[in-house]
């Protein structure tokens, strides 16, 4: 499609007359993304190089998933989407490093500080010294759980979209979703502890885990793990392949619900879609959340700055941090928050 052809981007900034200072928003409309990318080509790499920074501060904030306050989050989120906008920005490389965030957290981070959206050294309080095994266990089994008591509750009680897809579902189809985000969460921990504290770590607290959990039957729990193992490495041999939408076909192949493409009616093209969605939602608040618990048990009570302060000061500071990036490195030291952009 042509710079300015009829219904480009090029065009349709002319056609509603959008002022300079408000294009860049313009152009990360999520309903633009997949005009971005020819727009961005056309454009030529010296323009998109001198607007990248700007872009990206965007991308981050009309993607921006809940109250979500990591942007490596964010961005990791979406390109396990393969969100159409995120690929027009952001080089191959770039890309891959916030694919495998969670293994390499420092690698993905050193994206945003290239641009000058992070400092270059982080003001989050360290995720050492390591948790002992058992404890980093307990952490995966609690956090994965869906009981109240532990605070994590499930995607559709804090997502009303979410609620309305689940509600419609019938018990199977209920049982399903459930257990996947499961998996989904698990598989999260383990590479997150396995770029923090190593491979051997990450064994150890998968046996321990492993044992803790109960096969399904008639089929083997392993084969869950088995097909989010395969939809990851599919999708980092492709571009347009989405982490979610394959981890959502493979699940239900593993639980014997799927169908052949070309057998899926518009019904279950639509679940499809709908479950992957969730899918991603749950992967981007559960890194970000990760991350969180572990900065809380680590440090906590980290005291030096909390008790200056009462409850008042420390709901502000939150506020603040969330809505606007404000106090960084107090409200990531004292408050155990990481990595949001500074909008103001």
């Amino acid at each position: 499609m042509p710079l300015f052809g009829y219904g480009a981007l090029g065009w349709l900034l002319e056609e509603e007359q959008i002022p300079d200072a408000e294009v860049v928003a313009y152009l990360l409309r999520p309903e633009h993304g997949h005009l971005l990318q020819n727009f961005l080509r056309t454009m030529g790499d010296k323009t998109k190089e001198a607007t990248k920074q700007a872009m990206i501060k965007e991308l981050v904030l009309s993607r921006r998933y809940q109250n979500v306050s990591n942007a490596v989050a964010i961005l990791y989120g979406l390109a396990a989407k393969k969100e159409a906008a995120t690929v027009a920005i952001f080089s191959s490389e770039d890309l891959d490093s916030f694919l495998h965030a969670p293994e390499n957290y420092p690698k993905a981070r050193n994206v945003l500080v290239r641009y000058e959206l992070l400092p270059t050294q982080s003001e989050a309080l360290p995720l050492f010294p390591q948790p002992e095994i058992g404890t980093l266990a307990q952490m995966v089994l609690l956090s994965c759980s869906s009981d109240p008591k532990f605070g994590n509750p499930v995607l559709w009680e804090e997502d009303t979209v979410v609620r309305s897809f689940f509600e419609s579902l019938d018990g199977e189809k209920k049982a399903l979703v459930g257990l996947s985000t499961i998996i989904l969460k698990f598989s999260l921990w383990l590479s997150i502890i396995d770029g923090l504290y190593g491979e051997q770590a990450g064994t150890a607290v998968k046996n321990e885990v492993w044992s803790k959990l109960t096969k399904s039957e008639p089929m083997a729990i392993d084969d869950w793990f088995r097909a989010a193992e395969l939809a990851k490495t599919i999708s980092e041999k492709s571009d347009n392949n989405s982490l979610d939408f394959l981890l959502a076909y493979g699940l239900l192949t593993v639980a014997g619900l799927s169908k052949d493409i070309e057998e899926m009616t518009d019904a279950d093209n639509s679940f499809l879609n709908s479950f992957s969605d969730l899918l991603n939602k749950e992967r981007t608040r559960s890194f970000a959340r990760f991350r969180f618990y572990l900065h809380y048990f680590i440090h906590h009570p980290h005291q030096q700055l909390v008790e200056k302060l009462n409850e008042e000061a420390l709901q502000h500071m939150t506020s603040e941090y969330v809505v606007r990036g404000g106090f960084p490195g107090s409200a990531e030291n004292a408050l155990y928050f990481e990595d949001w952009l500074r909008l103001e």
